[in-house]
């Protein structure tokens, strides 16, 4: 089986078919097997010696069980086992040398507390569910006690009060379908645990109040629908029902009476969420609540257990389906937020798993939407570079990159990402192959999603998502203050892990504020002291020192947004904020030459328009030159009461920054910007920085008395781009009261551009706690509740 370099073969499929799917699965096993076959030793894939916080072995037991994610799926398709018999007798034989006592191969008994190995014991339980007819069913019973004692052994430690417990969950609903009934017993348990986090809208928290990330939908919401769809699809098997008629049908999709979509709706909603505030809709749907009713046993239906489980879980996905697929864009990509971004694809794992368990769809949606989310997430990736030139999957995001791994992240983790492939194990006769993915893109321009704290925003024809968040924090994993804490995440400009901390450069603080005591030893935020998600604004109270408070008030306003930072400073701090990251490939802007752009900005239209910003698009070097001109200067004005240690303070002009490698004077007529006066105002020069790529434009429009540059981070921070560069504002404040002001633009479709190749700019004016903005003509004006609250 060839496999082109860079796993080309992948890239290439439509995925429109079942077998197209198929194919996508084998070409990504096939470099992955031919390691495995010539390792030598059963139930192990030795990828490569990158470490990770468990044994050695445990890496290489892990690359195995994380291969069975898609090894299981193929072979659900029982052909696929004469098609591959190799593969089948290193699946099938890893599993039984891996638990047999005495065996070379052993994977150990007895294990230890918060093991590794019980992470990879759902893979394993997966793999059972969905090869039952053709290996265990064949296996003696000794084969099969030993399988069970080795998985046994999960019942016999600590395990997280996390995600971990569904892997117990699996493995003992495993039990209970292999005749053992008592082991339900021991699912509920967990299964308390697991739903006492559930917030609302199918969210819930992984163990951590402070942490609602990707493990929602690839965890918590994948490992309940798998679990539900392989233990019926094994009651049907088990009872002889007829597994090959559709387990669906054109009706039941059409006229599904169950969850509707989401109804808080921040265009339209005064509702908020706050570290003060308990994280919930403020009109929770009336029908999630009479769900839960069903794990208290307040209940008279005449349900097992299991099935009342089956029941509320399946609810609990209806209602994350248009609360997630606001994750995603138009061409696929989703959301990069919080840690174990190495699953790549496993992005896409829920929708995979919620069409495997037949999960009813909320009013106004259908298969071919749910369909058009996998899919679409699935081309999206394959189109990334996240294959060596073997074929093989490394640590990394859309590149290989070690420096935004977690410590638990082994060298093979990332085909974690298999799972997604649980929806091979949907029935050929199942409308879901027949079904056409859906045309249109569902989406909403600005969405309140009070569960993940989030304001999550989409460009014009929604090809660019853009999440404004505060409030979640995750201590104990790497980067988590890039991962978690910064300003706005994007589809399109992702967000960049620092190298280290000492100067600017390896900092890369794309959508960030960072503050020093000198030119070296940065922070930005971790951990706020206070946070507010309203439906038009996200605030955040953050205090680097003990006499150091600063205040955050972030407002949308697609593709551009607000920032205003008030700081209270007993001490010299020097600062220093970064735009949305792209490519280093492309042309800082300046110079009047609008025809030029108006070329330009009519072919990043049309690019825009099909999703097609490919490697390579070549606008003309002469264009590329003399792109854009900023023909508006953002007007900043500040109307303040009298405030406590407000003051004036002329600047040394003998100061000096540094961000990166490049140095910048800063000017001589800075001035603080709050003046001790009732009603004083005043308004910035133009000042202003913009940077074109084929993916987009980035800029920003700086506060008072910043020096602004492109600046050049470290190579491999970024997520999605190796190398690149960052707008940039920086300035060195004494002690005392500051209010600044300045606006970021991440505009993926060109929507700022205007017809005649001029840049949109908004206008901002402070009085009080009102923040009036205007651009392209309107006026908003946005109460900045905690402002007034400080000020009384």
């Amino acid at each position: 089986m060839e496999t082109k370099p860079f796993n080309e073969n992948v890239a290439t499929n439509p995925l429109r078919t079942k077998a197209d799917c198929e194919q996508a699965l084998v070409d990504i096993l096939a470099p992955a097997m031919r390691l495995v076959e010539s390792g030598r030793r059963y139930g192990r894939f030795r990828m490569s010696d990158s470490g990770a916080v468990y044994s050695q072995d445990r890496t290489s037991i892990e690359g195995f069980c994380r291969l069975l994610w898609g090894l299981g799926p193929l072979f659900a398709n029982r052909g696929n086992i004469s098609r591959f018999p190799r593969w089948w007798q290193l699946s099938c034989g890893g599993i039984l040398h891996g638990t047999t006592p005495g065996d070379p191969d052993f994977w150990g008994n007895p294990l230890d507390d918060y093991d590794q190995l019980f992470v990879e014991m759902g893979a394993i339980t997966a793999f059972l569910f969905e090869t039952r007819q053709d290996f265990w069913d064949h296996l003696s019973d000794t084969q099969q006690s030993n399988i069970l004692t080795w998985l046994d052994q999960i019942n016999a430690h600590e395990l997280p009060k996390t995600n971990w417990l569904w892997f117990r969950q699996m493995v003992n609903t495993w039990f209970v379908h292999t005749g053992h009934p008592e082991y339900d017993a021991l699912v509920q348990a967990d299964f308390d645990i697991t739903t006492s986090h559930y917030l609302a809208h199918g969210w819930s928290y992984d163990g951590y109040k402070n942490q609602i990330d990707n493990y929602i939908p690839f965890a918590y919401q994948f490992f309940t629908l798998m679990t539900v769809g392989l233990a019926e699809q094994d009651y049907r098997a088990c009872n002889d029902a007829d597994d090959t008629s559709p387990r669906r049908n054109a009706k039941s999709v059409e006229e599904n009476t169950c969850f509707p979509a989401e109804t808080a709706d921040c265009a339209t909603s005064s509702f908020s969420i706050s570290s003060k505030t308990a994280v919930l809709s403020d009109d929770e749907d009336s029908n999630e609540e009479a769900s839960d009713a069903i794990n208290t046993g307040n209940t008279d239906e005449p349900h097992s257990a299991e099935t009342q489980r089956y029941k509320l879980l399946k609810q609990r996905a209806t209602a994350f389906v248009p609360s997630y697929a606001n994750w995603f864009a138009a061409d696929g990509a989703c959301l990069p937020f919080g840690r174990s971004l190495d699953y790549r694809f496993a992005q896409a794992a829920f929708w995979g798993a919620a069409a495997f368990a037949s999960i009813d769809l909320p009013t106004g949606w259908s298969l071919g939407d749910m369909k058009h989310l996998l899919l679409g997430n699935l081309r999206w990736w394959f189109r990334q570079n996240i294959f060596q030139s073997d074929g093989l999957i490394p640590i990394g995001y859309a590149y290989p990159n070690m420096n935004m791994a977690e410590g638990y992240n082994g060298p093979a983790s990332a085909y974690w990402a298999l799972k997604t492939f649980i929806f091979l194990c949907i029935p050929d006769s199942d409308i879901f192959w027949t079904t056409r993915e859906s045309d249109d893109f569902k989406f909403e321009p600005l969405k309140l999603q009070p569960e993940p704290r989030m304001l999550v925003a989409h460009s014009r024809t929604g090809l660019e998502v853009q999440a404004f968040t505060a409030g979640q924090h995750a201590p104990e994993h790497n980067h988590t203050d890039a991962k978690y804490e910064k300003y706005v995440y994007s589809t399109t400009f992702g967000f960049s892990t620092p190298k280290a901390t000492t100067v600017l450069k390896q900092l890369a603080c794309d959508n960030t504020l960072a503050v020093s005591e000198s030119e070296y030893h940065w922070r930005m935020a971790f951990g706020y002291a206070d946070y507010a998600v309203h439906g038009d604004y996200v605030y955040s109270r953050w205090e680097p020192w003990s006499d150091v408070t600063i205040r955050n008030f972030i407002v949308p306003l697609m593709p551009w947004h607000i920032r205003v930072h008030v700081i209270d400073s007993a001490r010299a701090l020097h600062l220093a904020e970064g735009g949305f990251a792209m490519p280093d490939f492309g042309q800082e802007l300046a110079g009047p030459n609008i025809n030029a752009v108006g070329k330009v900005a009519k072919a990043a239209a049309q690019h825009a328009a099909d999703g097609s910003f490919a490697s390579g698009w070549d606008t003309g070097n002469d264009d590329m030159e003399n792109l854009f001109s900023a023909t508006r200067a953002l007007n900043i004005i500040v109307e303040s009461e009298t405030l406590p240690n407000a003051n004036i303070q002329a600047e040394n002009p003998n100061q000096k920054q540094e961000s990166g490698n490049i140095r910048s004077e800063i000017p001589k007529t800075m001035a603080n910007e709050i003046i001790s006066r009732p009603t004083a105002t005043f308004s910035t020069p133009q000042r202003s920085l913009f940077y074109r790529t084929e993916v987009g434009l980035t800029g920003l429009i700086g506060a008072q008395g910043f020096a602004l540059e492109l600046s050049t981070p470290e190579p491999n921070t970024n997520l999605l781009y190796p190398k690149t560069r960052i707008p940039m504002q920086m300035r060195t404040i004494d002690h005392g009261h500051y209010v600044f002001i300045s606006a970021y633009l991440g505009d993926r479709e060109l929507e700022s551009v205007g017809d005649d190749g001029s840049i949109a700019m908004p206008t901002a004016t402070l009085a009080g706690n009102e923040l009036c903005i205007g651009y392209r003509g309107e006026t908003r004006v946005v109460d900045l509740t905690e402002l007034a609250n400080q000020r009384t």
